[in-house]
């Protein structure tokens, strides 16, 4: 099977991690690795749960009012189908800076697409190592952070009640281990978090070793029996955990719900309204035919830009809210601090109050500047190592070809 041949080469992909870089261009502010997927939260997270923050159906849905307020990108610059290009330079990028990109791509070799979207034009596209606009890249985590969006659209159309709906309650015709109050009290919102509390330690363990939980998960019979078994060793909502596991509940949750699979809800409510065709996406499968919610979703550079156009768009296309604003803007907040290494909201990385990203293993990125009113979409085939020291460059490049 593709999935068992292709498990030792992605085998990290789901970590998410990034290595310390040795150097950055001047602008940009290098990541680094967590040491641990062990972190302790900020005191606003653990208070999370008894705030009125906490994201109700009732609270995610919006008036016709708010959602006609504060676009970001002029209606008739999102693209209907193709997407409507002009020059760098129209739209305000220092030709000598993206000279400086292009180089820097061209001479590292290991980039496979490179896009830019300003103002919501495709300024910058470019692709190399043979692949083109209509090449499909699995995206690896960056599956997570489309996971999160059809969460929040399954809520906005009622089909999941809230974030405070317990987890157990959807598998009723499972028997977990270690089954207390505790294990219980798990949320929707813990899983988009990674503070659930259940033992998993993905980053712990090298994924070269059987002993690593992703791996033990994707080889085993029934995944949502593998991480729901877990023994819960941590109080809930107070520890990040990095889990691969935890976004592929989401999705079984997301069946269950809708009763349709997470491809097809994503298809009619997501990829759909954004022109993506189903043809254009590829998205694999647990062994209970369960649409993998962390990852192994394969997409178009130009379809991953457009998904990061929505949510610097705050969840708007075409004059049609296909994400409430709410949850775009809590989704992509620092929800959970993360020492040395970006903070983490609904499932995607927040870098600062005006950078959030959705990342993959070996280079995949979908980055958002809120600032530069800006989409940077990166596909790679990077070492591990490598990753945070060519993603910050490449980000400094961009700040200095903007400002």
């Amino acid at each position: 099977m593709r999935r068992i041949l292709v498990v030792l080469v992605i085998a990290c992909l789901l970590a998410g991690c990034i290595c310390q870089p040795s150097e950055s261009p001047p602008g940009s502010e290098p990541l680094q690795s967590p040491e641990s997927s062990q972190i302790t939260q900020p005191q606003e997270l653990q208070e999370m749960e008894e705030s009125e923050d906490t994201l109700e159906a009732e609270d995610i849905r919006e008036t016709e009012d708010t959602r006609e307020s504060e676009d970001r990108i002029e209606p008739e610059n999102i693209p209907a189908t193709e997407w409507k290009t002009s020059t760098p330079e129209e739209q305000g990028l220092n030709p000598d800076s993206l000279s400086e990109i292009y180089n820097y791509l061209e001479k590292d070799g290991r980039i496979n697409s490179f896009l830019i979207v300003k103002n919501g034009y495709l300024v910058v596209e470019e692709y190399y190592n043979g692949y083109d606009k209509n090449s499909q890249h699995n995206t690896y985590s960056c599956t997570k952070s489309v996971m999160s969006a059809l969460i929040g659209i399954a809520i906005d159309n009622e089909h999941i009640k809230s974030v405070d709906e317990n987890v157990l309650d959807f598998f009723p015709e499972y028997e977990f281990k270690y089954t207390d109050e505790r294990k219980k009290e798990i949320t929707i919102e813990h899983l988009l978090t990674m503070t659930s509390g259940l033992r998993f330690g993905e980053l712990q363990i090298p994924y070269t070793s059987e002993g690593n939980p992703f791996i033990q998960m994707i080889n085993s019979e029934d995944w949502i029996q593998f991480v729901l078994d877990n023994p819960v060793i941590h109080t809930r909502g107070t520890t990040f955990d990095y889990s691969s596991g935890s976004s592929h509940v989401l999705s079984a949750i997301l069946q269950k719900a809708t009763g349709t699979d997470s491809l097809s809800y994503a298809v009619k409510y997501l990829f759909g309204p954004l022109g993506i065709s189903e043809a254009d996406i590829f998205w694999e499968k647990d062994p209970q035919g369960i649409y993998v919610g962390g990852s192994w979703l394969h997409m178009r550079p130009r379809d991953m830009a457009k998904f990061g156009l929505l949510y610097l768009n705050k969840g708007k296309w075409n004059g049609n809210q296909i994400i409430s604003r709410k949850w775009v803007e809590k989704s992509t907040r620092s929800l959970v601090h993360v020492e040395d290494y970006a903070d983490y909201g609904y499932q995607w990385w927040v870098e600062s109050k005006t950078m959030y990203f959705a990342e993959g293993y070996r280079g995949q990125f979908i980055c958002v500047l809120k600032d530069l009113n800006m989409v940077v979409v990166l596909t790679a085939d990077l070492p591990e190592s490598d990753v945070s020291e060519v993603f910050s460059d490449l980000i400094g490049y961009i700040r200095a070809a903007g400002n």
